[in-house]
């Protein structure tokens, strides 16, 4: 934009000096006509479309100079605002283009860590599973022989508190691989 102002401005100055060069041989010549009338005696007889003539002569050139220039302006700057939408339209497209591409891969890791936390947790599911098993088939089989033997208070005790000592040992080794 900064050469189209550049340019216009360089175009104005060569305009002002033509038609000052212009007005400057207008003005000559009216002084010669003046002249030439009075050393003839005619009485200057200046018309309205004499006035119009003159100020035809004077602006006219300079007036169609600053139109063709104001056209000349106006598809350029038309050029240069469809260019401008052009670049606009082709960024747009460049960025949707990588917004979709993230969105495809925010969906791609969701999708992993989705697929990594279902089979930890089926992995989970199926040690609980085991150690319930084991569990409860050492309380059952304490259970059957305490009913085959018909252990008295004391046994009943000792058998509670071994099953105790195994709970706790359960206990602490579910829980070393979870801090790991």
């Amino acid at each position: 934009m900064t050469k189209v102002y550049d340019a216009l401005r360089q175009a104005d100055a060569q305009r002002l000096q033509r038609s000052d060069s212009e007005a400057a041989a207008t003005v000559a010549h009216i002084e010669t006509a003046s002249a030439a009338r009075e050393s003839s005696g005619d009485a200057p007889a200046s018309t309205g479309s004499e006035m119009e003539q003159l100020r035809q002569l004077i602006f006219g050139n300079v007036l169609s100079g600053y139109e063709k220039e104001v056209a000349r302006v106006e598809t350029r700057i038309a050029m240069e605002a469809s260019k401008i939408r052009t670049e606009i339209g082709e960024l747009g497209r460049r960025l949707e283009s990588r917004i979709a591409e993230i969105d495809l891969r925010a969906t791609k890791g969701h999708s992993e860590l989705s697929g990594q936390i279902t089979s930890q947790a089926a992995m989970l599911r199926t040690a609980v599973d085991e150690r319930s098993e084991k569990t409860l088939g050492i309380v059952e089989k304490s259970l059957q022989e305490i009913r085959d033997q018909k252990v008295d208070r004391g046994a009943f005790a000792s058998f509670l508190s071994n099953l105790g000592q195994h709970l706790d040992v359960e206990t602490k080794q579910s829980e070393a691989p979870a801090k790991n």
